[in-house]
């Protein structure tokens, strides 16, 4: 059986809240506490209704159905209707997880699950339902969010869901009026951003009334059911907090909030004080750079859905004082991502000058540079030989692999974290390989990604993580056997002989048929 065993990365996620004391003293106290795995099982196929229709025939699909925030880090796991998914095992960083489960396009349940449970999900009647077998726990720990979706009856999508999901109703209304969208074709990304954004400004407005009143009986029930003793201290303390947050953030978009009243409730922020995540701060962030910073900066065209200029941002956020350390720590490193995806290598290295001088998490920091190492390391620069690395940072060349295993066949197979085809064909590449292991084969995994943390990431969902051969290309774009090979697109394979010879410089795909035979055949002759 498959399994998920998830690794993470440091990046800031607590939020600090003078309302709930006895929570912080926990959280202290976990930093010196030995804290057990959480194992998650799946006990049959997502049967989840995630489909959202701008019309009738029109729709589109959500498979980014599992999100687990484990302390400083977060995680996203996409289901399939076709396939029962893997287990997950999470080593928890706190005495609790936050797990998220989308019930729909739009809405979704929030858990808290403590270190060493053991969870099971069931999917009935299109909802996911979890139960935990290693301990009892108070009856509506785990029902929180279906219990005040049941208090509304408001449609497929909760008032909540409505105000969070107004960019899809406004793709909703933008492609059901068909005397817009043969002009809608030749606008330019600025003439929809002028388009749109109003009218998604215009839905929340209109959502806002009943997401707060969805909210307040959201409230009301949580302090029935703590009165009741029906639900636990940090569940209780967890739905609060994130009802009172969720309350800013619509505050903020719809500029019901004072700039001066924003500063008040985010710049106190300390962070790493609660005994659990708390991903609706991170939420509120984000929104308040969008709405007062985003929104308000100069349009600059990269057709990324932004379309804005990350460097001005970077600099805005860098000198604001709206925002805790802490919080200006997060977005400062959103926004030094974006400028590495979107703007040339020397200029993403210069402002990681700036942000290392300016970050005040090391923790965070160091992440950051394991994320972008290629981008640091001077190899990348090579030209005469293919650079590897494993998980562990050790470098080697693919001659220094090639000689490792003279007398044995190599198949290679080069792909990618953002290659779906890669990734499909790789449980295929399992089974061969199991076929294969008692002959003189060798599969060799050979990942071209620009960023560590994916495939790190992508290693461990796959179960490459502990398979020996699994490589990281670290100059893809200068080497010259890149290059002579012409190897532009990928999947790609390839088999050297014995000798390391190169005898297929694009071999047969690992789903053929042909593939396992000649494998065989190449494994039995001597040279």
């Amino acid at each position: 059986m498959k399994k998920y065993t998830i690794f993470f990365l440091t990046i800031p996620l607590f939020l600090y809240s003078c309302l709930h004391r006895q929570e912080d003293e926990s959280a202290k106290k976990s930093e010196n506490t030995v804290l057990a795995p959480i194992n998650i099982q799946f006990k049959n196929r997502p049967d989840i209704n995630s489909k959202f229709h701008f019309t009738e025939r029109l729709w589109i699909g959500k498979v980014n159905l599992v999100y687990i925030f484990n302390g400083n880090d977060n995680d996203v796991f996409q289901l399939y209707p076709e396939k029962k998914p893997a287990d997950i095992t999470v080593l928890p960083k706190q005495k609790f997880i936050v797990l998220r489960h989308y019930v729909n396009h739009l809405d979704y349940n929030d858990y808290l699950i403590q270190n060493g449970d053991s969870v099971i999900i069931q999917y009935v009647s299109k909802k996911p339902v979890l139960s935990l077998i290693n301990r009892a726990h108070q009856k509506h720990d785990l029902l929180v969010d279906e219990l005040v979706r049941l208090q509304f009856d408001s449609g497929k999508y909760s008032p909540m869901a409505s105000y969070l999901g107004a960019m899809a109703f406004n793709g909703r209304e933008v492609l059901s009026n068909r005397s817009k969208l043969p002009g809608a074709k030749k606008m330019t990304p600025k003439q929809k951003e002028e388009r749109d954004l109003p009218n998604i400004i215009k839905i929340k407005n209109q959502q806002y009334g009943p997401a707060v009143e969805y909210l307040k009986k959201e409230n009301m029930l949580l302090d029935s059911l703590k009165k009741l003793g029906e639900i636990s201290d940090a569940p209780y303390a967890y739905y609060k907090e994130r009802a009172k947050y969720y309350t800013y953030l619509m505050d903020v978009e719809t500029e019901r909030i004072t700039y001066q009243q924003i500063t008040e409730v985010l710049s106190p922020h300390k962070p790493r004080q609660q005994s659990f995540p708390e991903p609706y701060y991170y939420e509120l962030l984000e929104s308040v750079a969008n709405t007062h910073f985003v929104a308000k900066s100069d349009f600059f065209p990269l057709d990324d859905g932004t379309n804005r200029d990350y460097r001005q941002l970077y600099k805005a956020i860098d000198t604001s004082s709206v925002f805790s350390t802490d919080g200006r720590d997060y977005l400062l490193t959103r926004e030094i991502k974006r400028i590495r995806s979107a703007f040339p290598l020397p200029e993403f290295l210069d402002f990681f000058t700036k942000y290392q001088q300016r970050v005040q998490d090391s923790a965070l920091v160091m992440a950051m540079k394991e994320e972008f190492a290629i981008d640091f390391d001077s190899s990348r620069l090579e030209t005469a030989s293919v650079i590897l690395s494993d998980a562990k940072g050790t470098k080697l060349t693919l001659e220094d692999l090639k000689k490792q295993h003279l007398g044995k066949v190599l198949y290679i197979d080069f792909w990618a974290s953002w290659c779906a085809p890669c990734r499909e064909a790789l449980p295929k590449s399992a089974e061969l390989r199991e076929a294969l292991k008692y002959k003189d084969v060798v599969f060799v995994y050979l990942s071209i990604d620009s960023n560590v943390k994916n495939w790190k990431k992508a290693s461990i969902v796959e179960q490459l993580d502990r398979y020996e051969q699994n490589y990281l290309v670290i100059n893809p774009q200068n080497a010259e056997f890149m290059k002579s090979t012409k190897l532009n697109e990928i999947p790609r394979y390839m088999i050297f002989g014995k000798t390391g010879r190169l005898l297929y410089s694009n071999a047969p795909r690992v789903e053929s048929s042909e593939t396992g035979i000649l494998l065989t055949n190449l494994a039995v002759k001597k040279n």
